[in-house]
């Protein structure tokens, strides 16, 4: 589907265009017309009766007459002219858009890989056992989580309207009082690693669910 919709869009933007060319070149061509047939009627009115049989009369018609051309092509290739800048100015603006399209596109495209490397810290984190020495290393990799979820949602909220931070910020600060209530402790038992790991699967999930809103915005861009 997603191929089918641009060629439609450049076949409406072609008959835009045809339209266009019609509504220039119908008018100029009627005023060209107009304005020969006018001049022709006004020296022949004007200056002569009838058909001269003078060549002195029909020199004269013809400077006339080349006079008349020369205005009514002066006048067409103004008006050409000024709709060729049109084109050119409409061009450069469109290539310009397209220009910020892509670089927006190619932007949002790093924030979600921004994203899933802040999964993969869970899924590191997830990795260590508990216990008095792992803990330590659990605890820095849950400080560096949550430093790194609260600076992605703050940078990225404006990006992403669509999508909402606020749940995956309030499960980090969670886990991080949860940390803040184990730590210290001789030993840990089996209940306390469940617990950990289970805030961690729950983080996961929710940044995954955001991962594809993202990647869903970005397909749809």
């Amino acid at each position: 589907m997603e191929k089918n919709i641009i060629p439609m869009k450049e076949m409406n933007n072609n008959k835009r265009n045809k339209i266009t060319l019609t509504w220039i070149f119908i008018p100029i061509a009627v005023f060209c017309a107009i304005l020969l047939i006018l001049m022709v009627v006004m020296y022949f009115s004007t200056f002569n009766g009838g058909v001269s049989t003078n060549p002195q009369d029909w020199i004269t018609f013809g400077t006339y007459f080349t006079a008349v051309i020369s205005l009514a092509n002066l006048l067409f290739f103004i008006v050409i002219t000024i709709y060729v800048a049109w084109l050119q100015n409409k061009s450069a603006d469109k290539q310009i858009s397209q220009e910020k399209d892509l670089h927006l596109l190619d932007y949002k495209w790093k924030r979600l890989e921004d994203l899933n490397r802040i999964i993969n810290t869970i899924q590191t984190i997830s990795a260590i056992p508990l216990g008095e020495k792992g803990f330590l290393h659990i605890s820095r990799g849950i400080d560096q989580l949550n430093r790194s979820v609260i600076l992605f949602s703050n940078r990225n909220e404006a990006l992403f309207i669509n999508v909402k931070f606020e749940d995956a910020r309030k499960k980090v600060e969670e886990l991080m009082q949860y940390k803040e209530r184990i730590r210290g402790r001789k030993e840990y038992t089996e209940e306390d690693a469940q617990t950990l790991y289970s805030y961690l699967i729950s983080i996961d999930n929710t940044l995954n669910d955001l991962a594809i809103l993202i990647q869903n915005d970005l397909i749809s861009m």
